[in-house]
């Protein structure tokens, strides 16, 4: 058996057998046990929740920031990329090379720069940056041969 203070004492322990286990348990169990937690003292006794505690640092907020611009940047890199080439047209693979040169500042923040880095963060870093290498050497080959 419970000890008095968490069955709720005499009166609701009456109570408690003239219901139905299935009620008892989804409607009145809960709030006669927070109840009793307070009239104790028991579970709360000075403690009060403050929301969850997976709170972000400054710092950790600043890469999740980096994070996101990198990926609306390399968003945006790949379609005015993909148009000029499609339409042949210089203006967007030059705007496509220059948004490049950005990703790979901030590739290379990443793998340099950051706090903490992985083995998996250095790996992926020198792989995006031979990739975006190829492609800007592929981009001015090709912005030459529309030009002329």
């Amino acid at each position: 058996m419970s000890p008095e203070w968490f069955r709720g004492g005499a009166e609701s322990d009456e109570a408690a057998r003239s219901v139905p286990r299935e009620q008892q348990r989804t409607e009145k169990t809960p709030r006669r046990l927070r109840k009793d937690c307070r009239e104790t003292g028991w579970g709360g006794a000075g403690i009060e929740r403050e929301g969850p505690k997976w709170r972000l640092s400054s710092e950790e907020e600043h890469h999740l920031l980096l994070l996101f611009i990198m990926a609306l940047l390399e968003t945006i890199r790949l379609y005015f990329g993909t148009k000029g080439n499609l339409t042949e047209d210089e203006a967007p693979l030059g705007f496509s090379l220059v948004i490049t040169a950005g990703c790979v500042i901030l590739s290379v923040y990443f793998l340099a720069l950051q706090t903490y880095v992985l083995k998996a963060d250095v790996i992926i870093n020198v792989v995006l940056l031979v990739i975006y290498g190829l492609e800007g050497i592929l981009q001015i080959i090709a912005i030459a041969a529309f030009v002329s």
